[in-house]
């Protein structure tokens, strides 16, 4: 989120790393999604861009076929502009201007997913330290006050 006099305004997302993308639209509450994926050795690896604004997304970028049919992907580089970040989706009461940036890690010989989740935020949801889009900040003993990662270095 980034406000700006008051209002969360939008801004520009830019791809992460190289890869293999497509977008799509949610019906899981991420709204507008880009996905962009490669594969190393026998894992692919996602990163996932989401509640971003329509009309925003580079129109390079292919969509996922509705019907099911054989996704035509295209080559992002790293640094490529992906899109805006928007507020399509559930993005809370107030329907506020975010970016939702997921990575995603596949095993192509089980087909097991898993969320790439460094600082162990999934594993936290429900510690009462994450807000839900919307809700104040005030207050909040949040993530990188109170449970900074050990490697995280300030100096």
């Amino acid at each position: 989120m980034r406000k700006v006099d008051g209002e969360y305004v939008s801004f520009d997302v830019y791809a992460t790393n190289d890869g293999e993308a497509f977008w799509g639209i949610s019906d899981k509450g991420w709204g507008y999604f880009v996905n962009l994926r490669m594969v190393v050795g026998d894992t692919r690896f996602e990163t996932i861009y989401v509640h971003l604004e329509p009309s925003s997304i580079n129109p390079k970028i292919p969509q996922i076929p509705t019907d099911g049919g054989k996704i035509d992907f295209v080559r992002l580089e790293a640094g490529e502009r992906i899109g805006k970040a928007g507020n399509t989706g559930n993005t809370g009461k107030y329907k506020i201007i975010q970016l939702h940036f997921e990575m995603q890690r596949k095993d192509l010989k089980t087909n097991e997913r898993t969320v790439i989740d460094p600082y162990g935020l999934y594993a936290k949801v429900s510690s009462g330290k994450y807000p839900q889009p919307g809700e104040s900040l005030k207050g909040l003993d949040h993530y990188f006050v109170s449970d900074e990662p050990e490697f995280a270095n300030h100096t």
